[in-house]
């Protein structure tokens, strides 16, 4: 993957499965199972995938499968952010039903819904 040699489709297909294995952390993390989110490997998922870019690839099917695990990257990229987003702002849809949840086993009332800004 490094330099100027040809991308294949193994190197390809390492590549979509090492991104589904980044959804999966990430999934992880939202669901409160991992503490941490997965920043690092976030980061050498992106190295990886500009070394593949940087890379020529003279076959046609192997330069589409690279494209399409760039464009799936990118669109879960934005949906990382965003759920990051409304998890800083209290506004995730999970963790208001815990807080709800949580204050109904209390005996609490729970939280007024507000509206989205």
């Amino acid at each position: 993957m490094a330099g100027k040699e040809n991308v294949t489709a193994a190197e390809a297909a390492a590549l979509a499965h090492r991104l589904e294995e980044l959804r999966k952390a990430y999934d992880r993390y939202f669901l409160g199972i991992d503490k941490l989110e997965p920043q690092g490997d976030r980061r050498r998922f992106q190295l990886e995938l500009d070394a593949i870019l940087g890379a020529p690839s003279p076959n046609t099917q192997v330069r589409f499968q690279v494209s399409q695990v760039k464009g799936k990257f990118v669109t879960l990229q934005q949906y990382w952010s965003r759920v990051l987003r409304e998890i800083e702002d209290g506004t995730y849809q999970r963790d208001r039903f815990r807080v709800d949840l949580k204050a109904r086993d209390r005996g609490q009332p729970a939280r007024a819904e507000s509206a989205p800004a």
